[in-house]
């Protein structure tokens, strides 16, 4: 009965979050890959690299992880610059159907 009570409470802390659980991207990793444009940050290039997203943001190195649906989590991957809040990154299909607009959030 404890395992089952503790169990409800982490689902609800992580639905607090928003989080969807058992959600896959709406496209083949590969896909997502590309040069993205935001008038904001300005230009972020997304390639693929050992079966994953991972980018290089302002000279910082970032690895994206799936979060849920279409939106990933940007894992910074210098450990003196870890602990921050993590960037969110949804991708948005166009007209095609491709992933081609990106906020960054």
């Amino acid at each position: 009965m404890i395992k089952a009570k503790d169990a409800a409470k982490a689902m609800q802390k992580n639905d607090s979050i928003g989080h969807k659980f058992n959600t896959k991207p709406s496209h083949e990793l590969k896909d997502y890959a590309g040069t993205y444009k935001n008038p904001g940050y300005g230009s972020i290039e997304i390639t693929m690299k050992d079966g994953g997203l991972v980018s290089k943001f302002n000279m910082i190195d970032i690895r994206l992880d799936h979060f849920h649906y279409d939106q990933f989590n940007a894992v910074i991957l210098d450990p003196a610059l870890q602990g921050g809040e993590p960037i969110r990154f949804t991708f948005h299909n166009d007209v095609s159907n491709s992933p081609s607009p990106l906020k960054m959030e």
